[in-house]
């Protein structure tokens, strides 16, 4: 083990150690542990060069890991795949990657491995958990919703042609995506897209289709390509829809309108009735953020804040008072139980570590 990586590792540990305590206990990531682990970062480096001035050779793919980070994390943020805490502390972890790492490697994306070194094991944990929690019916009606024959045949025509031309683009600046990276980049994409093009984006999936079809049909019909593509499908609707559809259930508790607190993130968010004679009624919030509204294509009006954030002290004050008027029938909703996501990054961040790639990777490398 390289001296430097040594000393990195045991930073990172002491720093693990640290958020995921707050984590489990606060349900936040402070912000003064996030600008220690920066600022011991810089310094551990600048230690590094100075004792082994070789290391100044990857500085650049530092660098460039880092800032990819930076921007991964912005994105998830944006998409509210994690919490503004989650996504500085990512940043904070891949500053703190030794670059004596870097040099054996030669990558310069390490940040890649690490983001699923981190959200493998978390959707392993969270299927794991909702089949031996949910109730067979529940499962069932999640099967149902995640086979459902549009969202298959949209999701086909999605990897065909779309990220196509995605992974094209990734490869030219040296980026290439294996089967996870193919998932998560899927994922968050299509969230983006969903959340910021005003207009609906099938007709330019198809579009995309037909051209890669032109373009690569040499590729496109082979025995390989069709596994590949139903491996890619399968997986991809499983976590997509599936563990999230399920989560509804496995990760939410009741709670009475009266006892609800500010930051409390609700999964069934309270809107404005289409039905006559009522004037609010509960609608599920699958993915508690701004782009479950805007899927509704604005049919649902909330009377609160939706965001990782939960509610706030308005929002609270707004919704109890409703509720005593009368105006609210029911009187508990559903919210969302906090999963601290801290643990999973620093397991991802140490698997990067020791491994110096993801670990389905080194399983493939060690036994097939």
């Amino acid at each position: 083990m390289h001296p430097t990586l040594a000393i990195n590792f045991a930073l990172i540990l002491a720093f693990g150690f640290f958020s995921t305590y707050w984590d489990i206990k606060k349900g936040i990531v402070k912000n003064k542990l996030i600008a220690v682990m920066l600022v011991s970062a810089f310094f551990a480096h600048l230690a590094s060069i100075l004792i082994f001035p070789s290391l100044l050779d990857a500085l650049p793919m530092m660098t460039l890991n880092l800032c990819f980070s930076i921007f991964v994390s912005i994105l998830l943020y944006i998409v509210n795949i994690w919490p503004a805490g989650d996504s500085k502390l990512f940043i904070a972890y891949a500053s703190l990657i030794p670059l004596s790492v870097f040099v054996p490697s030669g990558q310069p994306f390490l940040s890649v491995d690490f983001l699923i070194n981190t959200f493998v094991p978390v959707f392993l944990a969270m299927f794991i958990f909702l089949m031996i929690k949910s109730k067979p019916s529940e499962i069932k009606k999640s099967l149902k919703f995640t086979f459902n024959p549009y969202t298959i045949f949209m999701v086909f025509i999605v990897l065909i042609g779309f990220m196509w031309f995605i992974e094209n683009a990734f490869a030219f600046l040296g980026m290439f995506m294996n089967y996870f990276i193919m998932i998560i980049f899927l994922f968050v994409i299509l969230e983006i897209f969903n959340k910021i093009v005003p207009f609906n984006m099938e007709y330019v999936y198809l579009f995309l289709l037909v051209l890669r079809l032109i373009l690569d049909y040499r590729s496109v019909f082979t025995i390989g390509y069709a596994y590949e593509l139903l491996g890619i499908v399968f997986a991809f609707v499983i976590l997509r829809y599936f563990v999230i559809d399920l989560g509804f259930h496995g990760f939410t508790v009741p709670k009475k309108i009266d006892d609800l607190e500010p930051g409390m993130c609700l999964a069934e968010g309270i809107a404005t009735s289409q039905e006559p004679g009522v004037k609010y009624e509960k609608k599920r919030l699958i993915y508690f953020s701004e782009i479950q509204a805007l899927m509704e294509r604005g049919r649902v009006k909330f009377i609160h804040s939706v965001s990782f954030s939960g509610l706030n002290k308005e929002d609270v004050e707004k919704i109890k008072k409703l509720r005593k008027n009368g105006d609210i029938p029911f009187d508990e909703v559903m919210i969302h139980v906090k999963t601290p996501f801290a643990s999973f990054l620093f397991l991802g961040i140490v698997l990067t570590i020791l491994l110096q790639t993801n670990f389905v990777a080194f399983i493939k490398y060690m036994y097939f």
